[in-house]
């Protein structure tokens, strides 16, 4: 019983080759998941500045369909004008 209540505060009587284990093992994992993380969140950040750079491109796109829309109605404009001009004359 004084045994396992002295493994269960933090393992302050366990042998030292568990110590090295856990540390090993920690030490590994960190290096995997840092190694691991890093990478995911340069992908992340790379999605997320062709999505910013999609949108940018998109609002541009949708101003120049704007343009576009106003100089045809104009030029349909300064055509039929032109038209009925000429049929006048």
């Amino acid at each position: 019983m004084s045994q396992h209540r002295k493994l269960s505060r933090l393992g302050e009587t366990a042998p030292s080759h568990l110590y090295k284990v856990w540390v090993i093992i920690i030490i590994w994992l960190q290096n995997d998941f840092t190694g691991s993380i890093r990478a995911a969140l340069m992908e992340m950040s790379f999605i997320g500045d062709c999505v910013r750079h999609h949108e940018a491109a998109k609002a541009v796109a949708t101003e120049w369909q704007y343009v576009a829309i106003v100089l045809d109605r104009l030029l349909l404009w300064v055509s039929a004008r032109g038209v009925y001009l000429f049929k006048i004359f």
